[in-house]
């Protein structure tokens, strides 16, 4: 338990005098939980304290560099597993504060956004690469996409169906391979995955 003026240091941060709301104490800053709830949800997010986005990361460049559809579908469904791994629970938790804390609310939206731009980049330079129908609904893939991969439809999921995170995965790289047919007029052999 904290007294009054003591000290607490938190997660890769300077001591910060708390507030413990006894008279007479004197706090210099109030830790905010909500901000050290984002600070943990963003660190899960990428595994580390490494100032690098998801897009920068090396685990993400097989999904943006792989030579095939299929293996590149493949590799983003591989990254939204371990991301979800890592942060699962923590969106359950912050899923349901952001309905109470406009700090975690905001987080909240910032994150979706943030998936959908990853989204975005992922499914143009597929097309940028030639490896899409010339065809393609690019703004319909990257949509669809971003709804599959969002937090919600993760915790869905494993709520509403019971899937552990390799049906999860099995799941986003079948239906991404599946909208990248469709969203071109193709079929989902045109772009099925390499065996094994």
């Amino acid at each position: 338990m904290l007294r009054p003026g003591s000290w607490s240091r938190p997660a890769g941060g300077s001591p910060v005098r708390v507030n413990t709301g006894v008279p007479g104490s004197r706090p210099r800053f109030v830790v905010e939980r909500a901000a050290l709830f984002k600070r943990v949800i963003d660190v899960a997010i990428v595994g580390d304290t490494l100032p690098v986005d998801v897009l920068g990361r090396d685990w993400m460049q097989a999904a943006l560099t792989a030579p095939a559809a299929a293996e590149r579908i493949a590799a983003s469904a591989a990254v939204s597993r371990q991301i979800m791994e890592r942060t699962g629970a923590l969106f359950a938790v912050a899923q349901q504060a952001a309905a109470v804390e406009p700090l975690i609310a905001e987080a909240w939206q910032q994150g979706r956004e943030q998936s959908r731009y990853a989204n975005a980049v992922f499914w143009t330079r597929m097309a940028d690469d030639g490896l899409l129908d010339p065809g393609v609904d690019l703004g319909w893939l990257i949509d669809t996409s971003s709804i599959l991969a969002a937090a919600e439809t993760y915790l869905l999921i494993t709520r509403m169906l019971g899937w552990n995170l390799d049906a999860y995965q099995e799941w986003l790289a079948t239906t991404g391979i599946r909208c990248a047919a469709r969203a071109g007029g193709g079929t989902e052999s045109d772009a099925a995955p390499p065996p094994g």
